[in-house]
């Protein structure tokens, strides 16, 4: 799914699951057993917070997801893959599809209303006025093209004031900034049907996954979201979705759709 600058996919067996649009919202295919990942691409020259959540919880402590949870820093023109539950500084456990009872959230005996989803939360990076960032895209850098080589970042020179020079992808915040919503990531109200919430997302291997934490001043307000309701094969049928389609995006008004006045054609 592509919104704005950014880039969000469920990745399975290193390739872009399909999408399914439906009612307004978007759906993906969850396989018991399957291990994903959530693939984020940052196509601006600003350095971003994404925050992730799974299921209603934030994929780096386990708690209800707000927009107030720690995220992951990516640079500009660079790409991460979130591939599991933070344990620590240097592992995680990897996400996979789950029976629902084995789902990550109904064995911490949390509140598992919000199982079946998937959601990214981004944030610009506040601009400070005391420096200047000189920005370069790299030559292999491809939008819309996950090539699975890894996070690519833009090349920046700081003047004036000193800002955290940090690599993309394994980074993620304590915070340091007041945002004014602390509601969940998706919104109860929204209106989608599921027909039986059969699967959620799973605790599993270790994978070793280095990071650290650092202070990130954010832009109080959401530059974009994402969300994915994932479901079994069967109740996405059930729900409608013809899964041999191809997936059907709205088609919204564009206010600059062309470059120049073009002549009545009647």
């Amino acid at each position: 799914m592509i919104k704005n600058n950014f880039e969000v996919s469920i990745i399975v067996n290193g390739s872009p699951v399909k999408e399914y649009f439906k009612d307004g919202n978007f759906y993906v295919e969850g396989k018991v057993g399957s291990e994903y990942s959530i693939k984020i691409k940052n196509n601006c020259y600003r350095g971003i917070l994404a925050i992730a959540t799974v299921d209603g919880l934030s994929v780096i402590d386990g708690s209800p997801a707000s927009y107030n949870s720690r995220g992951y820093i990516i640079n500009g023109f660079s790409s991460i893959s979130i591939d599991g539950w933070r344990k620590g500084d240097n592992d995680v456990a990897k996400f996979y599809f789950s029976e629902s009872s084995d789902s990550y959230v109904e064995r911490s005996n949390k509140n598992g209303q919000n199982k079946g989803v998937i959601g990214v939360a981004i944030f610009y990076e506040k601009e400070n006025c005391d420096y200047i960032k000189l920005y370069s895209i790299p030559a292999d850098y491809k939008i819309s093209n996950d090539n699975g080589t890894g996070p690519f970042f833009g090349e920046f020179t700081t003047f004036g004031s000193s800002i955290p020079n940090t690599t993309s992808g394994f980074t993620y915040l304590d915070c340091e900034y007041t945002k004014t919503s602390t509601s969940s990531l998706v919104n109860q109200s929204v209106n989608y049907c599921y027909s039986n919430r059969s699967i959620g997302t799973g605790w599993g291997d270790n994978k070793y996954s280095p990071s650290s934490s650092i202070p990130f001043s954010a832009e109080k307000f959401v530059a974009s979201e994402f969300v994915f309701f994932y479901n079994t094969r069967e109740n996405l049928i059930k729900m409608g979705i013809d899964l041999s389609s191809q997936p059907q995006y709205i088609n919204l008004p564009n206010p600059f759709p062309s470059e120049y006045c073009r002549p009545p054609v009647k």
